[in-house]
């Protein structure tokens, strides 16, 4: 998680049926949280993924947040004067 790999990835690759296992015994919470957040911070500056992530859109990225996590992005964004037009 801490080196950006999908969640999905991640739970394959442990033989894992779905990431919620993966994450209950062996994700740490914050790698999980960070991953996340750095995934819709690319995805809204305009950088796009690699991998198979790439599909989703920014409202499905941000749906997998947190509302702690939310509420600090719109932080970020509102200190950075907006979103440009």
């Amino acid at each position: 998680m801490q080196s950006g790999s999908v969640t999905h990835a991640v739970a394959a690759t442990l033989g894992h049926g779905s990431f919620a296992v993966t994450q209950r015994y062996y994700a740490q919470p914050d790698a999980v949280t960070n991953a996340q957040t750095g995934r819709v911070t690319n995805l809204l500056a305009g950088d796009r993924p690699s991998d198979s992530f790439s599909a989703l859109t920014a409202e499905q990225l941000m749906a997998q947040l947190d509302p702690a996590t939310l509420a600090h992005l719109a932080a970020l964004v509102a200190a950075k004067g907006g979103t440009k037009s």
